[in-house]
């Protein structure tokens, strides 16, 4: 009920409280009239009925006296004028009817000995009189009496119907009366609730119309002074201020997304340009370090190693720098994903130990890895990312560190069914850093102070770099360091372990419980059989390294110096193996693929295809794989991974892995 009367309009609670009020009046006031009128009536014909019976007692007392049943008789006669008595009588001393009247025979009372005996029973009675008030009539017993003797009474019986009938009368005019002026109380209400009401229905529509069009342009015009007019006043300034603010804030978004497509304008620009500068700057590195390591493989004096291997290094560092950059770059625009391969970490771990081997060896420097054996041996996550994670924190120990060792440890932090969290550290003992410097190494382009700048080199990407990859692994990473007490490096990722466990290598186990000095790796042994292989490439430098390269190798090879070429040189002699490059004039490397794995003839179609390319970036992995190819090697490129690459595609172990390209 209460919320029904909450949901109604305004006009009609106003109504219900009127009416309810008007009519709550109405009817309290008439049936204070009514029974006022009432008792009243009933008082008079009370004593109206009392003097006449007085009167009738004094004058009919001489006819009892002298038994004069005439006299009294026609006393009582003259009862008749008076209509509203219907019954009279006197009785004697002995309670006999002595005289009588009666309005008519119509109604004549048959026992009125009964009906004084009720009136004696029930009566009211003051002083000589005994009266009683029934529906239909009232009833008078009244003494009649000689000095202080009683020597007889009076019975008289006045019908109620004359008092019913002027009650009734005044109950209609009374009715009527309250109805006129209920009727102009609500036409008096009605008119003020169009007073009331116009202005509030007049803000109601126009908050619907403004609902409904936004047209925050819209004013309620003003009816009134009083606290309406004030309502619809600051109604109208708020709509003032919602207009002028929505005017601003259409500016600022009108600017805004003018500022955000500038910005990614010049986010594409700019990733479009690194992608276009690492590609130039890849395409002559990879001939240089091609060039270097081929000149590395030949017989030099002392001199000439060294000089080979600054090159060799200066042109690594130079890369390290790139990568880091693309990286940098794509970690800005999000755009940097995460793989999700099964690896073994024992592997991981001291593949990557051993990579950076020679370099701390040349430094004179122990470089340790220790596993904890709990370590589950297949895990899922991104195995490169990974190892630039290692490679970045074991690469600064080893430049910041002049004697002594590094150690890594790797353990397990926490296991939740599936998701492992490891814990992994490098702890070097090299220069330090000092407490106040610590919380900006992550920063990028920030290193420990500026005299490690100079001394040691550097852009302090690396470490902004490695922060990133470490939360997009789900993990932390954190230092402790005192000055020339060294430094621990510590992170932790988050991996699903592999529904496939494996034990551990044995090299691995080994690897986790001792503390071994790497060495270098004797060279891997070349392959007996020349095998035959197509190489696509339109740089004249990195044609020269390539087929020297694999000349190196045993390998046997064809040149093409476009997409188009190569496809005809495909279709028309088999080989082992093509090393395709992706961007070159006439044809590309993705058309010239397709058009390769189009071939009619199964055997030329399905030969195995490396991209071999200066893009580096994730997405021209992927769109190399996504044209038919079977690998991916990035330029400048290492002469063992090139090496691994082709036996693993020209012998079964590579064919097996991947499904058929077409």
């Amino acid at each position: 009920m209460r919320n029904t009367i909450q949901g109604l309009p305004i006009y009609a609670k106003v109504n219900i409280i009127v009416w309810g009020i008007s009519l709550g009046i109405v009817v309290i006031m008439c049936t204070f009239f009514c029974l006022e009128l009432f008792l009243s009536f009933k008082t008079n014909m009370l004593y109206t009925t009392q003097i006449l019976g007085e009167v009738i007692s004094q004058n009919t007392s001489a006819s009892l006296v002298f038994n004069d049943q005439e006299t009294a008789s026609e006393l009582l006669s003259g009862l008749a004028s008076n209509k509203q008595i219907s019954y009279a009588c006197i009785r004697d001393a002995q309670d006999t009817i002595f005289a009588s009247y009666q309005k008519n025979t119509k109604n004549s009372y048959r026992n009125i000995q009964d009906d004084i005996t009720y009136l004696r029973n029930n009566g009211v009675q003051k002083k000589n009189v005994t009266y009683l008030f029934t529906s239909a009539d009232l009833t008078m017993l009244q003494k009649i009496t000689l000095g202080e003797k009683t020597i007889g009474q009076t019975y008289i019986v006045v019908e109620l119907d004359n008092l019913v009938a002027d009650f009734n009368k005044f109950i209609s005019l009374t009715v009527i009366l309250s109805g006129i002026l209920f009727f102009l109380a609500m036409l008096l209400n009605a008119k003020m609730l169009r007073v009331i009401l116009r202005p509030i229905n007049h803000l109601v529509s126009a908050i619907d119309e403004i609902t409904r069009t936004k047209n925050y342009g819209l004013r309620v015009h003003k009816t009134s002074n009083d606290e309406l007019g004030k309502l619809m006043d600051g109604f109208n300034t708020m709509l003032q201020t919602i207009e002028q603010w929505g005017a601003q804030l259409k500016q600022a978004v009108a600017a805004e997304l003018t500022a955000k497509k500038e910005a990614q304008s010049a986010s594409r620009t700019k990733s479009q340009f690194l992608a276009n500068m690492s590609h130039e700057i890849r395409t002559p590195m990879n001939g240089v370090l091609g060039m270097v390591q081929i000149l590395q493989k030949t017989p030099l004096n002392d001199r000439q190693a060294r000089c080979a291997q600054l090159i060799r290094v200066s042109g690594q560092n130079l890369l390290s720098l790139i990568n880091d950059l693309l990286d940098f770059s794509k970690i800005e625009a999000g755009k940097l994903y995460l793989e999700s391969e099964t690896f073994n970490p024992y592997i991981l771990i001291n593949d990557t130990r051993d990579m950076l081997a020679v370099q701390a060896h040349t430094k004179g420097l122990a470089l340790i890895s220790l596993m904890c054996t709990d370590i589950p041996s297949a895990m899922q996550g991104d195995p490169n990312r990974i190892r630039q994670i290692l490679i970045n924190l074991m690469a600064n120990a080893i430049k910041f560190t002049q004697t002594g060792h590094i150690i890594i440890r790797v353990r397990v932090d926490q296991a939740n069914g599936n998701d492992v969290t490891l814990y992994v550290e490098v702890q070097d003992t090299g220069i330090g850093i000092a407490r106040h410097h610590q919380s900006k190494i992550f920063e990028s382009f920030v290193q420990g102070d500026s005299s490690t700048t100079r001394n040691f080199g550097g852009t302090g990407l690396g470490l902004a770099v490695t922060k990133e990859l470490v939360h997009m692994m789900k993990g932390e990473i954190g230092i402790t360091s005192r000055p020339n007490h060294g430094s621990t490096f510590w992170f932790t990722i988050r991996l699903q372990k592999s529904s496939s466990q494996e034990k551990p290598p044995k090299s691995c186990l080994q690897a986790a419980t001792t503390l071994t000095l790497p060495a270098r790796h004797p060279e891997t042994t070349r392959p007996s059989a020349k095998k035959k292989i197509l190489v696509v490439e339109d740089n004249e430098a990195n044609q020269e390294v390539l087929v020297d390269v694999l000349e190196f190798m045993n390998c046997s090879v064809t040149l093409a110096c476009d997409g188009k070429k190569a496809v005809y040189l495909a279709s028309q002699s088999s080989f082992d193996l093509i090393l395709m490059d992706c961007q070159m004039p006439v044809m590309d490397g993705f058309e010239a693929t397709r058009h390769i794995r189009d071939l009619e003839d199964p055997k030329h179609a399905n030969v195995p295809i490396v991209a071999m390319t200066a893009l580096a970036q994730e997405n021209d992995k992927k769109a190399c794989l996504d044209a038919g190819m079977n690998d991916y090697q990035s330029k400048p490129f290492s002469m063992d991974k090139l090496e691994h690459c082709i036996k693993k595609w020209t012998t079964n172990m590579g064919r097996d892995e991947s499904p058929n390209p077409r």
